[in-house]
């Protein structure tokens, strides 16, 4: 059996382990199932910066089933001058990658950073006119996603967390609007038969929460001040469903 592939973006040793074993919890993965491939890490000589390590050179679609590529610090819509050679070459080679996947409708899930990737490559407008705090908010499917595999047995609402400077403001010309929120519109979308991206964090539970407003504290995903809030409120919330979606997508490319 082909492989799952997981691409990581996140630096932060602590966040990309938690996102990488929810990412297997959700979608019952074994570890013997995935190959999982971590693009960045903290630059040991000067902890508030990151170092791009490098893409797959050998890379090869076929080898795969599908892949799942995590969300990250990073925002592609920066202006150019404003971005470090790192954040250039490490957009440079996904951008690379989505040639292949979009070219061959390819089986992938991009969640957060993936969704802003997706619209930058396939012609939307990504911009911070609908950031989102971290909070969990409701998910609203539409009427497009209730026909989508991806979102079958999930309710109409669901809860999921977000935390994001930068969202879709215009989908794509070829894309189609699977669920949306209050303040965020495009929520999730696919193209074609077999891309799909994410705004909210299908694999982001409560635990997941409080390890990253932790790592995350005064990088503007929250109000100064309110971690500790956010982490004690994230006991109040079900985030129940929102895993189906990672469960869905394996069931259909890997579990075939």
């Amino acid at each position: 059996m082909k492989k799952v592939l997981i691409l990581q973006l996140r630096p932060e040793e602590v966040p990309v382990q938690n996102e990488f074993e929810a990412f297997l919890k959700y979608s019952k993965l074994d570890k013997e199932e995935v190959e999982r491939v971590m693009l960045t890490k903290i630059n040991p000589k000067k902890q508030d910066e990151w170092l791009y390590l490098g893409f797959p050179k050998d890379l090869k679609l076929e080898d795969y089933s599908c892949i799942i590529l995590g969300g990250g610090p990073q925002n592609i819509s920066y202006p150019e001058e404003k971005k470090q050679n790192n954040q250039k070459e490490l957009e440079k080679d996904l951008f690379s990658l989505l040639d292949k996947v979009v070219k061959n409708d390819f089986p992938f899930l991009g969640a957060c950073l993936g969704i802003g990737l997706v619209v930058s490559h396939q012609k939307g407008l990504l911009s911070n006119k609908y950031s989102e705090e971290v909070a969990p908010i409701d998910i609203s499917i539409t009427p497009e996603g209730k026909k989508d595999d991806l979102l079958k047995n999930l309710p109409n609402i669901f809860k999921a967390y977000v935390g994001h400077k930068e969202a879709c403001e215009k989908l794509p010309p070829n894309a189609v609007l699977l669920a949306s929120g209050k303040n965020c519109p495009n929520q999730m979308f696919r193209v074609k038969e077999n891309i799909y991206a994410t705004q909210f964090h299908p694999e982001l539970d409560v635990e997941g929460i409080k390890v990253r407003v932790k790592a995350y504290d005064g990088m503007g995903y929250f109000k100064p001040g309110e971690g500790e809030k956010i982490i004690n409120d994230s006991n109040k919330v079900d985030i129940k469903d929102v895993g189906l979606i990672l469960e869905n997508f394996i069931n259909k490319y890997h579990r075939q």
